[in-house]
């Protein structure tokens, strides 16, 4: 009988210890494996309020669960364009450019060329001794102008 007992409270024990431990790693599954529109909603809040490391992060992973959606397209757009923010030119024009081998007939290219040869125009640091970069930025804004004259 006593037996019964002690039993009885280590199982009630056993089962409130897990059930609560379960329901704090709960959300994190559920986010992050929620509908690629609300992850990139969530992610874009986060660009929004400046907060340019978890806005990647999102993107990321939207990139990661989802790689056939138009959400993960946009994310590596915007991650392209987190790296440009943050003036880091080289990450940038490699991830467009990845971007514009990969989706050559997106319906936004132009942006993305447009983007591409901003950050090679903004990585110019002194346009007398980069002639490399000078070039590379005019031959990316004459591609641009070519490609969509309008």
């Amino acid at each position: 009988m006593i037996l019964r007992y002690v039993f009885t409270i280590l199982a009630f024990t056993y089962l409130i210890n897990f059930s609560g431990h379960s329901s704090k790693e709960k959300p994190s599954i559920q986010s992050e494996f929620s509908p690629p529109e609300i992850q990139f909603t969530q992610a874009m809040l986060f660009f929004d309020n400046q907060q340019y490391e978890l806005a990647a992060d999102k993107f990321k992973n939207i990139e990661r669960i989802y790689p056939l959606s138009n959400e993960a397209i946009q994310s590596q757009i915007m991650q392209g364009f987190i790296n440009y923010i943050k003036l880091d030119y080289d990450t940038a024009i490699f991830q467009f450019n990845r971007i514009i081998k990969k989706y050559p007939s997106l319906k936004n290219i132009y942006y993305v060329y447009y983007m591409k040869a901003i950050s090679f125009y903004e990585s110019i640091s002194h346009e007398g001794l980069n002639g490399k970069f000078n070039d590379l930025a005019l031959e990316s804004l004459d591609q641009h102008l070519t490609r969509f004259p309008n």
